[in-house]
C-alpha cells in the first residue's frame, strides 16, 4: 500500500506543473495530444490504485479493532471496566489515524481530478486546432485543383459570348496563329471565309490556344453535318440481331429470333415459353422466350420500330 506522500511524489515526477503546449502544425498538435493521453492514462492508474489503498485502510482498521485473545488476557488481569476503557481509547486512536489517512487520500484524488479536468480542456483545444487546420488544408487543396477562370471571363450565355468583342479578338488571334489558312484544306483567307471553331467548351471564356481550330466555312459546315449524321446513326437500330439460344449473329427479326440450327431444335417441340439465354436485340444474357425475345430495356426502346409476337 502506497502512502499519500508517495502518490504526491509520483504526480510531481510526471512534470504536469511544468508541461505546456504551443503548436503551429498538425504534427505538433498530434504529438501534444498523445502526451495528454499519456498523462491521463497515468493519472487514471493512480486513481485506481488509491481506491485499492482506501479499501485496504478500511480492512486494516476492521482487523485492528477486532476482539482478540490478548483483549481477554488484559481483561483478566486489569478488570473488565479498565480493559474496556483501554480498548475504547485504542479504537478511537485507530479511527483517528484512519480518518487522517482517508482525508489525505481524498485530497490526492481531488488533485488528480483537477489535473484530469485541465487535461480534458487541453485535449479539446488540440482536437479543435487539428480540425481547423485540416479544414483549411482541404479548402486550399480544393482551390488549387479547381480550374481557375477569371470572373470577368466567365460567359453566362454562349450566344452572347460568341457575339462579344472578347471572342472576336480571340478568333483573330487564332487565325493569325494558323497563318490565316484553314487548318483542314489549307486555303487562305483571301480565298475563303475563315471561322474559329471550338474543339472543346470545357474552358469556354478562358480558352487555351489548343481549344480553337481555324476552319473555312465549307470545312466547318462539313464537320457539323458529319457530326449530326454520326449522332443520328448512333441512335438508329441495327439490322443485326442475335440468336436467343446460341447468340449467333442473325437478321434482326423478333418474330423468328433463332438461327437456323437452333430453330430446327425448337421446332420439334414448339414450346413458345421455353426459356432461352440471350436478348435478340442487344445479345446480353437475359431470360428470353420466342414470344418475349428481348430484355425489357430493348423492348421499351424499340417496340415502336419492331413487330413482336406479343405486341
Amino acid at each position: 500500500m502506497a502512502s499519500p506522500q508517495e502518490y504526491r511524489s509520483k504526480i510531481s515526477e510526471m512534470g504536469l506543473d511544468k508541461w505546456s503546449f504551443s503548436v503551429t502544425s498538425i504534427p505538433e498538435a498530434q504529438k501534444s495530444l498523445s502526451q495528454v493521453r499519456d498523462f491521463q492514462s497515468n493519472l487514471w492508474e493512480l486513481k485506481r490504485a488509491i481506491k485499492v489503498d482506501v479499501s485496504a485502510v478500511w480492512d486494516n482498521f476492521r482487523e485492528e479493532t477486532k476482539d482478540s485473545v490478548g483483549d481477554s488476557i488484559v481483561a483478566a488481569f486489569l478488570g473488565k471496566r479498565r480493559s474496556n476503557r483501554i480498548r475504547k481509547h485504542t479504537r478511537e486512536q485507530l479511527a483517528k489515524n484512519r480518518d487522517q489517512l482517508l482525508a489525505a487520500y481524498r485530497e490526492i484524488e481531488s488533485i488528480i481530478d483537477d489535473l484530469l479536468k485541465q487535461l480534458d480542456g487541453s485535449a479539446t483545444r488540440l482536437r479543435s486546432f487539428i480540425d481547423e487546420l485540416r479544414t483549411v488544408e482541404k479548402k486550399r487543396k480544393q482551390e488549387s485543383t479547381k480550374r481557375y477562370i477569371p470572373e470577368n471571363k466567365q460567359p453566362t450565355n454562349y450566344k452572347e459570348y460568341i457575339k462579344s468583342q472578347e471572342w472576336r479578338e480571340k478568333a483573330e488571334e487564332a487565325k493569325a496563329r494558323a497563318g490565316n489558312r484553314c487548318q483542314v484544306c489549307n486555303r487562305s483567307r483571301a480565298e475563303v471565309q475563315l471561322d474559329a471553331h471550338h474543339r472543346t467548351y470545357e474552358r469556354l471564356g478562358n480558352e487555351r490556344p489548343e481549344d480553337i481550330t481555324v476552319l473555312c466555312r465549307e470545312c466547318h459546315q462539313l464537320y457539323e453535318d458529319t457530326k449530326k449524321a454520326m449522332t443520328a446513326s448512333s441512335t438508329e437500330l441495327s439490322v443485326t440481331g442475335f440468336c436467343i439460344r446460341c447468340k449467333e449473329s442473325i437478321k434482326l427479326a423478333p418474330q423468328t429470333p433463332y438461327c437456323y440450327s437452333c430453330f430446327k431444335i425448337w421446332k420439334r417441340f414448339e414450346n413458345i415459353n421455353y426459356q432461352e439465354k440471350h436478348c435478340h436485340i442487344c445479345g446480353k444474357e437475359h431470360p428470353t422466350t420466342i414470344s418475349k425475345p428481348s430484355c425489357y430495356e430493348c423492348y421499351k426502346q424499340h417496340r415502336d420500330k419492331l413487330q413482336f409476337q406479343n405486341a
